[in-house]
């Protein structure tokens, strides 16, 4: 029997504590508000370019190029659903990309997030009109893992049970943080991936800069 992951047993092993600014250091990307001044700030839109092209394996300078952001609010005026507000959403290339940070790793929360995606998916399907559904990418940053899991990212797929994909026009991805912070203090950083690196980074857990990371 296929094992349903959502279904998962929750580690917060390694995981960050909102405390840990009050120590000194800078809040780690978990903060509501760190996440905010960092990546959902038009001034700073390299940042969240960056970070999409590390997790999906795009070039940076491509998408820097096209990026731009999306209210990130599901308007009930145009749409079938209520009105919803999601973390981050901006779109590249008539396809929309949407960032969750996730500090509550309950089913309830991430099914909401799948909730978000699906509307994201029909938002420009209005009432009366062509069907039109638009490519929907969704990267969970997750501060916590579930348990059994050593991977440090995954990618999710609508598919069956040979492995064929029903629709590419819904992907989620799945970025663990303590499993990187483990990585990192079992591994040492050189054996880090730039994706690794650069949410250590967010993080405070290195001596790097985050404009450093970008090359000024």
């Amino acid at each position: 029997m296929t094992s349903i992951i959502l279904n998962k047993k929750i580690s917060s092993k390694n995981s960050y504590s909102l405390k840990e600014g009050k120590k000194g250091g800078k809040f780690p990307i978990v903060s509501d508000v760190m996440f905010h001044v960092m990546f959902n700030n038009e001034s700073r839109i390299k940042y969240i370019s960056y970070l999409i092209s590390l997790v999906l394996d795009i070039s940076y300078e491509e998408i820097l190029n096209k990026i731009h952001f999306v209210k990130n609010n599901i308007d009930r005026k145009n749409y079938y659903n209520p009105s919803k507000t999601v973390d981050l959403l901006c779109e590249i290339d008539e396809k929309y990309y949407n960032i969750e940070i996730n500090n509550n790793g309950s089913v309830s929360s991430l099914e909401r997030n799948i909730s978000y995606a699906s509307d994201i998916y029909k938002s420009k399907m209005k009432i009366g009109e062509k069907y039109n559904y638009v490519y929907t990418i969704q990267i969970n940053i997750n501060n916590f893992t579930f348990k059994g899991k050593e991977d440090v990212i995954e990618k999710f797929n609508l598919r069956n049970e040979k492995g064929e994909i029903l629709t590419n026009k819904l992907t989620f991805y799945y970025i663990y943080l303590p499993k990187i912070r483990e990585k990192y203090y079992t591994k040492g950083e050189k054996k880090l991936s730039m994706m690794e690196k650069m949410f250590l980074v967010l993080n405070g857990e290195t001596k790097d800069n985050f404009k450093e990371l970008l090359g000024g």
